[in-house]
């Protein structure tokens, strides 16, 4: 089985869209069946950046790009030699890698569990009291989770998603207690 994060279509976004702003190519065209040289290397760009940075899986990355698990690891196999020997691949894998960490480094975080769990509770996030879903948001230092139950999940996981789209944190959806 594998791991899902709500934020994981959130950085492939992140990523069409300083595509988008740095070669004008729109995404539609990325994501496409396009077997032009400057398309084709944007999208083994897009998919080993999210693989190198938040390990995000084949199957998530080839199903926001339109392509299958496969066509994704030969992207990651090839990004080595690529890198050394194809400057027009390193070129526009160091241009988007560069706006992809400035973007990263400009999210906030926050100082301490307690920060965040007023934080969530302000914007309107409802804990219960008989939990059977756990929402876990993990900050670089520590991991809050949120209790909830069936009939509050759609609400808090799109409300804690949103809340949270400026912060440097990844949101994980766990069944049974959590293990600290």
């Amino acid at each position: 089985m594998r791991k899902v994060n709500l934020t994981d279509e959130q950085e492939l976004i992140t990523l069409l869209a300083i595509v988008r702003n740095n070669f004008g190519i729109d995404q539609s065209v990325v994501i496409g069946k396009s077997r032009k040289q400057m398309h084709v290397i944007c999208r083994q760009v897009i998919s080993n950046i999210a693989r190198i940075e938040k390990n995000i899986h084949p199957e998530i990355i080839g199903a926001k790009l339109g392509k299958d698990r496969c066509s994704i690891l030969v992207y990651f196999n090839n990004h080595e030699p690529y890198y050394k020997t194809w400057s027009v691949y390193r070129d526009t894998f160091d241009k988007v890698y560069k706006d992809y960490c400035r973007i990263k480094n400009k999210r906030q975080v926050f100082a301490n569990e307690q920060e965040l769990r007023s934080y969530l509770f302000n914007c309107g996030v409802r804990y219960s009291d008989k939990p059977e879903i756990f929402i876990k948001v993990k900050m670089k230092d520590f991991v809050v989770s949120v209790n909830t139950d069936y009939r509050n999940y759609s609400f808090n996981s799109e409300l804690i998603r949103l809340a949270l789209l400026d912060y440097d944190c990844t949101i994980d959806i766990q069944l049974t207690k959590p293990n600290k």
